[in-house]
């Protein structure tokens, strides 16, 4: 079935159409997603709700356009909705570097590992050298706050203090990065342009 009939039939609230689209764009959707949020519930979530807005933007579609920058343009609202609303839960930094660990949720995924070690490289350079230590001994996830403490001849409660501080510059950095990302994003576009 061409694109233009497809169109044509979600245009007219045939939702096997839709389902069409889906299969087709998803997963390019869903890899910009992940790309931007680094989690994959949250990526699912949006590729979900942009298909949904699609379903409800349907009238509006130009059937002279194709479809790609359409739902690109709903799917980087969307996106960009999501980092401004959710920035709290996004950007989640846990006591187990779960969002530091490049092999595991992009493995097959080089660009992704290479734009997380640049994010984690950027976010580094920007600590002390006192915060720097600390990082890097949460990081490893083999020292307790308390051996971290004698490690650096400081209280437990410094290395409390000192990690909450990375956490939230880090949290804030992630946030920025992938805002300024997204804003700067032409409003039309292919999903191949951004993967």
């Amino acid at each position: 079935m061409q694109e233009r009939s497809i169109i044509e039939s979600l245009i007219n609230g045939n939702s096997l159409a839709l389902a069409t689209l889906y299969r087709k764009y998803a997963e390019k959707a869903y890899w910009l997603s992940f790309k931007y949020l680094g989690n994959k519930m949250l990526a699912e979530d949006a590729v979900h709700d942009i298909f949904l807005k699609l379903w409800e933007k349907r009238g509006k579609i130009d059937l002279d356009q194709p479809i790609e920058p359409f739902l690109f343009t709903i799917l980087r609202n969307h996106l960009i909705d999501m980092l401004r609303k959710h920035q709290e839960e996004l950007f989640v930094i846990d006591d187990n570097a779960e969002v530091f660990n490049l092999c595991a949720q992009a493995a097959d995924d080089s660009d992704i590992a290479t734009d997380r070690y640049e994010f984690i490289r950027k976010a580094y350079d920007m600590l002390t050298p006192s915060q720097q230590q600390i990082f890097h001994y949460k990081l490893t996830g083999k020292y307790t706050n308390e051996e971290i403490a004698q490690r650096l001849g400081c209280t437990v409660s410094t290395v409390k203090s000192h990690y909450y501080q990375v956490l939230t510059k880090l949290r804030q950095l992630a946030r920025d990065m992938a805002l300024s990302a997204l804003l700067a994003m032409p409003l039309t576009g292919s999903f191949l342009d951004l993967l």
